[in-house]
């Protein structure tokens, strides 16, 4: 938390200088992958939603959080599309604190290192876009695992015929 707001009090220049791009900026040698060592999906979290909401509130939850990072989702698309990194740092960073809570460890950890490097003082944009869309790419595995793990949660508490 320190390192944050030391980095982000230190920023000096133009604080639109990460949204700046010209079209030529998205060619370029692309980016190797992040490495992601976490798992997917952190039950532990889920389970601690559970015990905190109950089986009906942590359900809804999850399934509004499913909804809206799809909706989000499409709003990184189309905004790398169009050059809007704006609108890519902003969902990116909703995104990073929402799957964080609902236990989605990969997609909250890129989504931090993403932040971190729109934080940048110079922010390499080649990066900037391979993680952005990294993000992207990840999140439809992520949401399918959380999406079992709450199917499979109401299958099990469902009263037995």
């Amino acid at each position: 938390m320190q390192e944050l707001i030391t980095r982000r009090s230190g920023t000096t220049g133009d604080p639109n200088a990460a949204q700046k791009r010209s079209k030529g900026a998205r060619i370029g040698r692309p980016y190797r992958p992040e490495s992601l060592t976490s798992p997917v999906l952190d039950v532990r979290i889920l389970e601690q939603l559970y015990t905190d909401a109950g089986d009906e509130g942590a359900g809804c939850g999850i399934e509004i959080f499913i909804n809206e990072t799809e909706s989000r989702l499409v709003k990184i698309d189309k905004a790398l599309s169009e050059d809007d990194m704006t609108t890519v740092r902003n969902e990116v960073h909703a995104l990073k604190s929402t799957s964080g809570t609902f236990g989605l460890r990969q997609l909250s950890e890129l989504c931090e290192t993403t932040q971190s490097v729109f934080e940048d003082n110079d922010p390499d944009e080649d990066r900037l876009l391979s993680l952005s869309r990294q993000v992207v790419q990840l999140a439809p595995t992520a949401l399918t695992a959380l999406n079992l793990y709450r199917r499979s949660r109401s299958i099990s508490s469902a009263p037995h015929i």
